[in-house]
């Protein structure tokens, strides 16, 4: 049925077997009661993520990934339809009387093209079970760009929200870029998705890339009311985070007791009068602490709070 539609006018046609795909050809395929894009409800968005907005800043990234794929390769939103571009093509010439690629001018593709009788109509079939069927399943490769250089920066649809909206433009731009980001960071290796992060860990994280400039889409105070923390304690979470991240924020805020000898080190770090507290090593106003992932993490007293000292963790095994 599809194809019939797109055969039928001449100059998509042409272009479809020149490896172009029109924007009228969307229009072709609503002619015949169908629809070549997803319909509202019909991709449903699903995430881990405990962020209650729809989509969530990890389902927007992905639909810019999409969308970018999709300026790549049009011809892929047929795939998601379940019928690749060479059996889309193969369809047009079989209906254009066309056995191979031949002269596609509207000249040789004539001005109409009426169905004829003994054409067989294609009835087309769900994505889902062409996907799942061996046949497209074994033949279907879809090849992934490499990583850009560096992360993207998302295009806000508005500068300001409608009033009443309870929408913030300036933490939406700032959400989506981190969402950009996160993203860039899993396709290149340089970091993980951020969906194994807790509620605690993610606002150490973000509190972190604020103190550093890179996020700011609202002030640090209002950030540490969201996340349910004093501003003190949120400035030495997102130290903590900067110095050694899941790992250094549990250094934060962990306390436990490691065998006797794996506290050697820290003793001999700090140098002789040290003394050694459950996984804490203390002399004056400098500290290092053990973290369960073997990791000792350097902290100072600053007016009588100890902060995070750096970005530096030594391992105990000396790396």
């Amino acid at each position: 049925m599809v194809t019939d539609a797109l055969a039928r006018q001449v100059g998509h046609a042409a272009a479809l077997l020149e490896g172009e795909l029109l924007p009228e050809v969307a229009g072709d395929v609503r002619a015949v009661g169908l629809d070549l894009l997803p319909g509202a409800g019909e991709v449903q968005p699903r995430c881990s993520c405990p962020d209650s907005a729809d989509p969530c800043k990890h389902s927007a990234a992905v639909c810019y990934l999409v969308a970018d794929e999709l300026d790549r390769d049009p011809f892929l939103l047929f795939l998601l339809r379940g019928k690749t571009k060479d059996e889309l093509l193969a369809g047009v010439r079989q209906r254009r009387g066309s056995p191979g690629r031949q002269d596609t001018s509207a000249t040789a593709l004539g001005s109409d093209l009426p169905v004829g009788a003994g054409w067989e109509e294609d009835a087309g079939m769900v994505a889902r079970e062409a996907w799942d069927g061996d046949e497209l399943s074994s033949s279907v490769t879809v090849s992934l760009p490499a990583p850009p250089r560096h992360a993207g920066r998302p295009v806000l649809l508005l500068d300001e929200a409608p009033s009443g909206s309870g929408v913030d433009a300036g933490a939406l731009g700032a959400s989506a870029g981190d969402a950009a980001r996160r993203a860039w960071e899993l396709a290149t290796g340089a970091g993980g998705s951020g969906l194994e992060l807790s509620f605690e860990e993610d606002c150490a994280r973000w509190a972190a890339l604020m103190i550093e400039g890179i996020a700011a889409p609202v002030g640090f105070d209002e950030t540490a009311q969201r996340c349910g923390l004093e501003r003190r304690e949120l400035f030495g979470r997102a130290l903590a985070w900067r110095a050694g991240g899941r790992g250094g924020l549990a250094a934060l805020t962990e306390s436990w007791d490691p065998p006797p000898d794996a506290m050697a080190e820290g003793r001999e770090a700090l140098g002789s009068g040290a003394r050694a507290s459950a996984n804490r090593v203390t002399l004056g106003d400098r500290q290092m602490r053990l973290g369960r992932d073997g990791t000792w993490y350097p902290y100072r007293k600053v007016r009588g709070v100890w902060q995070a000292d750096g970005h530096v963790a030594v391992h105990s095994d000396g790396s």
